[in-house]
């Protein structure tokens, strides 16, 4: 039986009108966001552990250095992208790896710049470039963990601490400011950040549904 023509037009329209993130995820493809590292002293500094501060990082499997490791002898980079969550496949994970080249402390116990101590330390994503997330989408942040490890010289890994960011939740706007932290001279020389996103549809999502609904009872019908 043929189908209705105003029926066949709504759906040709709503299907145009998808949201990128149908196929691709929540983040914006070749999208880049900002990445720096930041110590505090006793003294009320604040100073860089990477010698770049904020810089830009394009998503994907290539590192990108953020500049030389002001406590150590080497480079610190940084990769990060988002992947499918093997836990949950209605939610995906944006997941950030930091880490020193030479497996140098980013945190050795004993810092000591201008007659300060340098005690506390925390992380800055998308500070100045957030991550940005594909138009006409909502992103629903449901869990953060950092965490601390430690790289042995044959790669194998020691996580040192393993942590909940608490401060966000809701919806997201792509920046993680960090939350201050105490772990010096354990060895840390990586940081892996890990973010639980889901995409709530745009309305056109909510129209397409409508519409093959619509559809799907008018062939009942007939």
């Amino acid at each position: 039986m043929k189908r209705n023509d105003s029926t066949v037009f709504a759906l040709a329209v709503a299907a145009a009108a998808l949201p990128a993130w149908a196929n691709s995820g929540s983040v914006v493809t070749g999208d880049t966001a900002s990445f720096r590292l930041q110590m505090f002293g006793d003294l009320g500094s604040t100073l860089n552990i990477n010698a770049g501060g904020n810089v830009n990082v394009l998503r994907g499997p290539s590192a990108v250095s953020i500049g030389m490791n002001t406590n150590g002898t080497s480079n610190i980079m940084v990769k990060w992208d988002e992947i499918d969550n093997p836990n949950n496949p209605a939610t995906r994970l944006i997941v950030a790896e930091l880490w020193t080249v030479a497996k140098d402390d980013m945190m050795p116990f004993g810092i000591v710049k201008n007659n300060e101590n340098f005690y506390f330390w925390t992380w800055n994503v998308g500070v100045s470039n957030p991550i940005n997330f594909t138009n006409n989408s909502t992103v629903q942040i449901f869990s953060a963990r950092i965490q601390m490890i430690r790289v042995e010289p044959n790669n194998s890994q020691t996580v040192l601490s393993n942590k909940s960011i608490t401060d966000l939740t809701g919806q997201w706007n792509g920046v993680d400011d960090g939350q201050t932290q105490t772990m010096t001279g354990q060895g840390m020389n990586m940081i892996r950040l890990t973010y639980e996103v889901e995409t709530v549809p745009a309305p056109a999502g909510a129209v397409l549904a409508g519409v093959a609904g619509l559809a799907a009872c008018r062939r009942r019908r007939r």
